[in-house]
């Protein structure tokens, strides 16, 4: 609910406590700083994140790796078994070692779910709502429109040409 309700990545996610939120002129804010870009964030509590905050159901912390095969889990509990044709990475032996590969293979659509879906889908949704872009940057971190359109289109196919078959 919170990664969804942020557009953070995991390591942010998994950083926040108690006292990263801060009510700021009768508004619930959460103040952390993204580990990749180093960016300072202020961003507002949506309504879900500060429900969990009023009635401290804050999650617990766990690892980004246990994160991850939780949601596969939950992925699979729901269903999203898709077979799709593309990249994980696995062990592979080679020249005698085991050494991590991206291998493409069929593959349930559960398998590929991670943190990130939390970033792309408060993005993907909040532009499918006609939020403006400029809004979405501010909480998402994002440093440009460029950026943003690009990580919207990587996870929505754009079918505006095909409305007249639909």
């Amino acid at each position: 609910i919170i990664g969804v309700n942020t557009a953070q990545r995991g390591s942010e996610l998994l950083s926040l406590t108690k006292q990263s939120f801060v009510n700021e002129n009768g508004s619930l804010m959460i103040n952390f700083v993204q580990e990749k870009t180093g960016k300072i964030m202020k961003i507002p509590a949506l309504k879900r994140v500060k429900q969990l905050y009023e009635t401290e159901e804050l999650p617990y912390k766990i690892s980004m790796q246990n994160l991850n095969i939780y949601l596969k889990e939950l992925g699979e509990l729901a269903k999203i078994d898709t077979i799709i044709n593309w990249k994980l990475k696995e062990p592979v032996i080679v020249d005698g070692k085991q050494v991590m590969r991206h291998i493409k293979k069929p593959r349930p659509k559960y398998e590929y779910i991670a943190s990130h879906i939390f970033r792309r889908t408060f993005c993907t949704y909040y532009y499918e709502m006609q939020v403006d872009l400029k809004e979405i940057m501010k909480i998402s971190g994002h440093s440009s429109v460029e950026m943003l359109m690009k990580y919207i289109k990587q996870s929505r196919p754009d079918f505006k040409n095909w409305e007249q078959y639909m």
